[in-house]
């Protein structure tokens, strides 16, 4: 038992609930505050690095999939774009042919129209050679050319 001066150390105590026979029973202590400052400190941290982690993970699955697509898909889709790009200037050249008069030089346009038909024809095998090595070639044509 503590006495005088240090008797103010001693855990506080009081009755307990069940009567007056004078038992005692001692309070709970409570958890410090730096205690609790810590435990959420070190859980922030641990839900940081889990976002950074993801984040990250995100990132590398994303660049490898840009790469799969730079490397796979993109010189084919590059051939389909042009050949669509040829074809559609070659349907204005002779739509430019038949509304324009003879007199005014319907012969460029007919020139024109050729030079397309044969650069659409020539990146049309250059598609072929490249669709077999593809992962998936019919994926390119359904996402890109409908």
């Amino acid at each position: 038992m503590l006495s005088g001066e240090y008797k103010s150390l001693a855990p506080a105590v009081e009755p307990a609930p069940g009567g007056p026979d004078g038992r005692q029973r001692k309070l709970k202590r409570e958890i410090p505050a730096y205690y609790k400052a810590g435990v959420i400190g070190c859980g922030l941290i641990l839900l940081i690095v889990a976002v950074v982690a993801v984040a990250f993970w995100n990132v590398i699955t994303t660049t490898r999939s840009a790469e799969r697509i730079v490397n796979h898909y993109q010189p084919a889709l590059l051939s389909a774009l042009g050949i669509q790009y040829d074809l559609h200037e070659a349907q204005v050249m002779l739509g430019n042919f038949l509304m324009v008069p003879a007199s005014l030089g319907r012969e460029a346009y007919i020139t024109r129209y050729r030079e397309h038909i044969s650069r659409a024809r020539q990146r049309f095998s250059e598609f072929q050679a490249l669709v077999p090595d593809l992962p998936d070639p019919a994926g390119l044509q359904n996402d890109y050319l409908v």
